[in-house]
């Protein structure tokens, strides 16, 4: 497989892991209201996460435990409703001090399905689709978390009035539901055994 072909499998996968509704999305959604910048630097953050990952999993060839995913569900569930109760809490903020860097790298590295793909998808990736499909696939989602945020904050200029609150309600609900999906996955876990 040549570098192009590899490079741009990994941006198709990519881009259709960033597009569907997820906490990192609803978070840079909600936060694109007030800054596209810092919207964007949420998106940095989880992109942050996905290169911890990607290294873990490279340097340790996916040895990773199995047993370690429900309480990281549970924990990430938590941490998941945390910031969808947070964002219900606060105030407009007209001078864009929303999430940023460090609230997406947490949410990013406290999420169990991230750790978990690339545990599982994102190790067959690279092994299938070779180096050069990372590439494709980091430029994706940097194509994403300028993008998203930008198309959201001309949106904004349009309908000022309804649309900073519809995002903030419709992110809220995301992350409530994402966090009680995630605690409900580790929770089951533990009433099997």
């Amino acid at each position: 497989m040549g570098i192009l072909e590899s490079a741009f499998l990994g941006a198709g996968l990519a881009f259709s892991l960033a597009i569907p509704p997820g906490p990192i999305n609803a978070m840079m959604a909600a936060t694109s209201t007030i800054s596209r910048f810092r919207a964007s630097l949420i998106g940095f953050g989880a992109m942050t996460a996905d290169a911890v990952f990607l290294s873990v999993v490279v340097l340790l060839h996916g040895a990773i435990p199995g047993n370690l995913r429900p309480p990281l569900a549970i924990i990430g569930g938590l941490v998941i409703i945390y910031m969808g109760t947070k964002l219900t809490m606060e105030k407009e903020n007209k001078e864009g001090k929303g999430g940023g860097y460090f609230s997406g790298l947490f949410v990013g590295i406290s999420n169990p399905y991230q750790l978990g793909w690339w545990v599982t998808a994102g190790l067959t990736m690279v092994s299938i689709f070779g180096y050069a499909s990372i590439a494709g696939f980091f430029g994706a989602l940097l194509v994403w978390v300028t993008a998203f945020p930008f198309a959201l904050s001309k949106l904004t200029q349009k309908y000022k009035d309804t649309l900073p609150k519809l995002v903030k309600l419709v992110s809220a609900v995301a992350l409530f539901l994402f966090g009680i999906y995630f605690l409900i996955n580790g929770a089951l876990f533990y009433i099997s055994l």
